[in-house]
């Protein structure tokens, strides 16, 4: 029994593994060292730090969940609570970073960089979504629907692949926006998938979400709104970074606190 088990969480992660670096051997062998190095500087700024928090994460709710898998409210409600928690972070890192991403890169990295801009910003809503589908993939595992998993990674592999080949006609901004929408748009299915075998609704999920949502949409166009007063004003790119994340953070607080506030 363990075996069987094992085997397909080894297919899971192998496949997932695949899907984290198959983008790169594309960009490599059809675009050119200097075209990976540009997109790799962006997937490691914005894709690496939700791996590295994503394994910890996942260490923690696994077997948590585990313990609770024959209580499905109490199930249902550590996946909301662990999943507005997740998305809490990751959205105000996100879409933070799609605003100040013009300003972070010639300020942080270099202006040798700045072809990493835009590869950035579109790779935040993959970021983002990475980290919501975190506590779906827990939450499946701790019922023992490996099999679900690995036919949902398999999935996903095979359709960012035929995505990553379409985009490399226009270049790494190309490859990383095929990687955004394949990623979105397999995201509800992950979505219903879990929530159908938990034995919750799909609204139910959203409505979690949505104060969340609502905090970080209004974040954004604040942030944007600031952003291009201060350029309009001459204001340097070093000071422009510094007042808008300190701004954006205590701005998404201040929403958060209104939209959801037993967060």
């Amino acid at each position: 029994d363990l075996g069987s088990s094992g085997l397909r969480m080894f297919g899971s992660q192998f496949a997932f593994f695949l899907n984290k670096n198959t983008d790169n051997v594309l960009i490599a062998r059809f675009l050119g060292a200097t075209s990976l190095g540009a997109y790799a500087i962006a997937y490691n700024l914005i894709l690496f730090p939700v791996t590295r928090i994503a394994g910890p994460i996942r260490s923690v709710l696994f077997p948590a969940m585990s313990r609770i898998q024959d209580q499905r409210d109490r199930l249902i409600s550590g996946w909301l609570t662990g999943n507005r928690l997740v998305a809490a972070i990751a959205v105000l890192a996100m879409l933070g970073m799609v605003v100040v991403a013009p300003d972070f890169v010639p300020v942080v990295l270099g202006d040798q960089w700045t072809s990493a801009v835009p590869v950035m910003q579109i790779l935040a809503v993959v970021g983002l979504v990475q980290a919501l589908e975190l506590t779906c993939g827990s939450a499946l595992t701790a019922i023992g629907a490996f099999s679900a998993v690995l036919r949902f990674t398999v999935t996903s592999y095979i359709l960012n692949v035929a995505a990553f080949a379409a985009g490399l006609h226009w270049g790494i901004v190309g490859v990383a926006t095929a990687y955004a929408v394949a990623t979105v748009a397999l995201f509800p299915f992950f979505v219903w998938l879990t929530a159908s075998r938990l034995g919750c609704t799909v609204g139910t999920y959203a409505r979690s979400l949505w104060g969340i949502a609502q905090s970080a949409l209004l974040m954004m166009v604040a942030l944007v709104c600031i952003r291009v007063a201060l350029v309009s004003a001459g204001v340097s790119a070093a000071v422009r970074l510094g007042v808008v994340i300190a701004v954006g953070a205590g701005a998404y607080l201040a929403l958060i606190k209104l939209r959801s506030p037993d967060l």
